[in-house]
């Protein structure tokens, strides 16, 4: 597998392509976008960029320091593959990816199967039908105990693409239900299908192609018939799917479009199961730089994560911050925007986990030779983070997350050469205690962990209260300082460090009844 990346304009993400005469890709100069048999897949270049190519330099190794077991393949070298996603099951692990069989000119959808833990892997089907399954483009898939729900792109011949969506009660063994989503006018293209489901209870979202329109489509008979909202946003500067996620009832959709000049993050929700959607709400910064292809993760706790790729602060043309926000009221209201990368070498499509107390974010770091997938993880709600762990190296795209009970799933794509070849292969980590605090326990505090600091904001010294150790971190999650404090006070005299947000974070407690609290501090020199 190769990968291309041009800018004319607008800078393509080096998207991947297979070296067969019949699968060619296009480049079109009348829409500044890469073509991949008909399917564009494409992010803006920073209007505010000061260095025109990306850096070769500032590299940095970010050692595993936690409990990730070794990477295992996937997939084998028989098959080139794509945008992975992965569906933790009750029992079983799933990975989805478009595959095409070296020697086999088409693009399918492939569907892997363990029921070790992700030990070992099986392909267990290949959902193709030479009738409409031509261009898959992304493959959607999620999962609630063993109940599967898929979509991806469909075709007729020359008539326009519609969204295939399949559900399976039984871990994939059948799939029953089948239905295709498209409006019949106007009679446009239906591009990059999302599905989120829970129980009966299934969405599909939609970008309707010349109407620029968002749809979300729902069912509550697992995909047997299908009711339409109407268009819940625009979709201007929509080139990616819009990202979206079910939990206790609420839907949860973030996606970009066109805001007052700039490509940006908004998000939407519906509590009434998708009958209606509240006002699209702007995560972005409004600032002029482009912030692109978010994605979403939540649980049934209220909490939810959305994270980007956005310029805000970068010097670099293609590669910029990557950036989080959360909410732990269901996406009624959101904490301030926090940067996870510490080099502005991060690049569109990043991955997130949320579990009670439990935060990941991944994404692709293109500092030093090649590319990589970087993972930061949180255990106190994204109050502070641990350090950047590279989980991948080589030529890596595509991470996503998943986590079920304390265990957290990581899959990415990695371009290898085989036999002079170059061939995407789907790569698998795990990590069967990430999440520090299972997600349905309630655990009090113990006494003694309440913080709280004075004076805040402060320009010289500020003392903070509280009976444990107190560490100081940094936004990037970099540890500053380390407080021992005295019949329960410490002082902290920042020296060395910029004026900006700090956080204080102390522990107490072990085993699974440990608990940590975080307070923000504010140093203005």
């Amino acid at each position: 597998m190769a990968r291309l990346g041009i800018c004319i304009g607008c800078f393509i993400l080096s998207i991947p392509f297979i070296d067969v005469s019949a699968n060619e890709r296009h480049f079109s100069p009348d829409s500044d976008m890469l073509y991949r048999n008909d399917e564009a897949f494409s992010y803006l270049s920073n209007p505010h960029a000061t260095v025109a190519s990306q850096p070769e330099g500032d590299y940095f190794d970010f050692p595993i320091t936690t409990d990730w077991r070794d990477e295992v393949y996937v997939s084998d070298s028989a098959w080139s593959f794509m945008h992975p996603v992965i569906v933790a099951g009750d029992s079983l692990l799933h990975v989805f990816a478009n595959g095409v069989e070296i020697g086999i000119q088409e693009e399918r959808p492939i569907h892997f199967r363990s029921a070790d833990g992700g030990s070992s892997w099986e392909l267990f089907a290949n959902y193709y039908d030479s009738n409409f399954c031509r261009f898959p483009e992304l493959f959607s898939a999620c999962g609630d105990g063993g109940t599967l729900y898929a979509c991806w792109r469909g075709e007729y011949g020359s008539l326009p693409a519609f969204v295939h969506f399949r559900s399976s009660p039984d871990n994939g063994e059948t799939w029953p239900i089948q239905a295709e989503l498209r409006y019949a006018w106007p009679y446009f293209d239906a591009r990059y299908g999302v599905v989120a489901g829970r129980g009966d209870t299934t969405f599909v979202n939609f970008i309707q192609y010349g109407a620029n329109g968002l749809a979300c489509w729902r069912s509550i008979n697992r995909g047997r018939t299908w009711t339409d909202p109407g268009y819940i946003d625009t979709a201007w500067g929509q080139s990616y799917p819009a990202q979206m996620t079910y939990a206790s009832g609420v839907l949860h959709i973030a996606h970009n479009k066109d805001w007052d000049g700039q490509t940006d993050v908004f998000y939407l929700r519906s509590t009434d199961h998708g009958q209606s959607f509240a006002e699209p709400v702007f995560l972005g910064f409004p600032d002029g730089n482009h912030g692109q292809w978010p994605e979403i993760a939540a649980d049934s706790l209220g909490n939810v994560a959305v994270c980007w790729m956005d310029y805000i602060g970068s010097p670099y043309a293609f590669v910029g911050g990557a950036w989080v926000r959360q909410s732990t009221d269901y996406g009624a209201t959101w904490g301030e925007a926090m940067r996870l990368d510490t080099n502005f070498e991060a690049s569109v499509g990043m991955a997130a986990a949320v579990q009670g107390n439990y935060r990941a974010v991944a994404w692709v770091d293109h500092s030093g030779p090649g590319s990589r997938v970087v993972l930061r993880e949180s255990q106190d709600h994204g109050a502070t983070w641990g350090p950047a762990q590279v989980m991948g190296e080589g030529i890596c795209y595509d991470p996503r997350l998943a986590v079920r009970g304390e265990a957290a799933y990581l899959v990415w794509e990695e371009t290898e050469v085989i036999e002079g070849q170059p061939r995407g292969l789907i790569m698998f980590r795990k990590n069967d205690t990430a999440v520090g605090i299972g997600w349905s326990e309630v655990v009090e505090l113990p006494e003694g962990i309440t913080l709280t600091c004075y004076p805040n904001p402060f320009n010289a010294a500020t003392t903070i209260t509280g009976e444990a150790e107190i560490a100081i971190f940094d936004i990037t999650g970099r540890r500053v300082a380390t407080l021992h404090a005295a019949k329960g006070r410490a002082v902290w005299e920042p020296k060395n460090l910029s004026s900006g947000v700090y956080y204080a974070r102390a522990v107490a407690g072990e085993g699974p009844g440990w608990a940590a609290q975080a307070i923000k501090l504010v140093y203005l020199k």
